[in-house]
């Protein structure tokens, strides 16, 4: 059961530097222009998530319940859906902006057309089904402890997000609030 602790703190460990990083008020400690910022801020991430990655791997499989042919079906259907809705995300982002690769753009518009008009996180979208997806393919405890910090963090990420978009766009982000749901959609969209 240890394992299981230590696999919570560390995910307790990198939500909360992730969330701590990405905080305007740590961005202006740190003397680095926005592009800058923005790449450290990423490598930083996958840099630290690795620890997490190699001791996911390491801790002891403890089957909760047998692994059928339906349940691993449903779960590659859940992931690959995660992956078509990151993909139809970035057709709106510049992967190189948005690793930090690229310094930012100034005319910043607040998205609200193609997979953002059914919701308003498509990415945390797509990482609930990808998260529920590995559960159902691979039934372990591991990977359901992962699954449910991944689920807390994004709910608690998405009001901190909330908060600067707020801040960033005003009226017109709360009335896009108002009317598009942040994570499932009201209506299923068959192309974006």
């Amino acid at each position: 059961m240890i394992d299981y602790i230590i696999l919570s703190f560390l995910c307790v460990i990198y939500f909360g530097l992730h969330s701590l990083l990405a905080s305007h008020k740590v961005k202006s400690w740190v003397p680095l222009p926005s592009p800058y910022y923005r790449l450290a801020y990423s490598l930083i991430a996958i840099i630290t998530l690795a620890p997490i990655a190699l001791y996911l791997v390491s801790v002891p499989t403890i089957q909760l319940w047998s692994s059928h042919t339906l349940n691993r079906f449903f779960g590659l259907m859940l992931a690959t859906y995660g992956i078509i809705l990151i993909q139809r995300t970035f057709r709106y982002y510049s992967f190189k902006e948005f690793m930090g690769f690229k310094s930012e753009l100034v005319d910043k518009h607040l998205i609200t057309e193609g997979v953002f008009q059914y919701v308003r996180h498509p990415l945390y979208t797509a990482t609930f089904l990808l998260s529920w997806g590995y559960v159902l393919y691979s039934p372990t405890l591991a990977s359901l402890v992962s699954m449910i910090w991944i689920n807390l963090y994004l709910l608690i990420g998405t009001k901190l997000e909330e908060k600067k978009l707020i801040e960033e766009f005003g009226n017109e982000y709360k009335e896009y609030q108002k009317n598009v749901p942040a994570f499932f959609p009201r209506k299923f969209p068959f192309k974006g």
